[in-house]
């Protein structure tokens, strides 16, 4: 009860029932989540079904029902990337392999000692795998799954050269910048896979964090990061429909040379 006390204070709460909206034709995802509730990424979070309605209200100006290529940074259950890709959208969908500690349970040896499960588990990845089939009709093209580690940079640009090579034109992520040392290299990770000309980020981030000032420590450390990234950012309210989460729609997307946005 006090790791689910914590787990809640650090995180957030998960996603209540009947949170995801429907898609336009009134058919709704099937999103599973994993067994192990120690895995932050096995289950589906408030701001995930924030951003899928914000995909849904501004799906035409997205081109997402033209297939627009898109990669889902630390997919989880892949919600987001999954109803991009109901909407129309060419999805990647990337997770990265948890240590198994993060995934089983732990025990004690005869002397006491903590015994840690060694490697490494594939269970976001699978999960990832068994949700794009449960959903297999609600799309023309499957999702793709793939391996992604931000702090890797062979999983990075393995990821940039899944979109054909020049970037991906909508990147989707929810929920990804609760850790602060992680900041940077998930900056660089999204400038090194967005489409330098045309690429648009949108990460949907829940406040969690505040100072004495009552600014959000999280936000404002990952926009940092963002714009140490060369990447241009623009923060708004994101409507949360789930009663005690606050949720900030970070919109990214390269600088110009002299500062200006690209595009801009």
């Amino acid at each position: 009860m006090v790791l689910a006390l914590l787990r809640r204070i650090a995180f957030g709460r998960r996603m209540a029932a009947g949170a995801m909206p429907r898609l336009p034709d009134g058919r709704e995802l099937l999103i599973g989540a994993s067994d192990s509730r120690a895995l932050i990424g096995g289950s589906a979070w408030p701001l995930a079904a924030a951003l899928c309605r914000h995909l849904l209200t501004e799906r035409s100006s997205l081109r997402l029902s033209s297939g627009v290529p898109t990669l889902e940074l630390g997919a989880g259950t892949g919600a987001v990337g999954l109803f991009a890709a109901a909407l129309g959208a060419r999805c990647v969908l990337t997770e990265l392999q948890p240590p198994r500690a993060a995934a089983l349970a732990v025990s004690y040896s005869g002397d006491g000692e903590l015994e840690l499960p060694a490697g490494f588990s594939r269970g976001l990845l699978e999960l990832l795998e068994r949700n794009v089939a449960a959903n297999r009709g609600l799309y023309a093209e499957a999702p793709v799954v793939l391996e992604l580690d931000w702090t890797d940079p062979s999983h990075v640009e393995r990821a940039r050269l899944s979109s054909g090579g020049a970037g991906f034109e909508l990147l989707l992520a929810s929920d990804v910048t609760y850790q602060c040392e992680l900041h940077a290299p998930l900056a660089r990770a999204i400038a090194r896979t967005l489409h330098r000309a045309k690429g648009v980020a949108l990460v949907a981030h829940e406040r969690r964090r505040s100072d004495w000032a009552g600014k959000d420590i999280q936000l404002r450390s990952f926009v940092i990061a963002a714009e140490g990234a060369g990447l241009h950012a623009e923060v708004s309210e994101l409507r949360v429909p789930q009663a005690g989460s606050y949720g900030s729609l970070i919109r990214l997307s390269h600088r110009r040379e002299g500062g200006e946005r690209e595009g801009g």
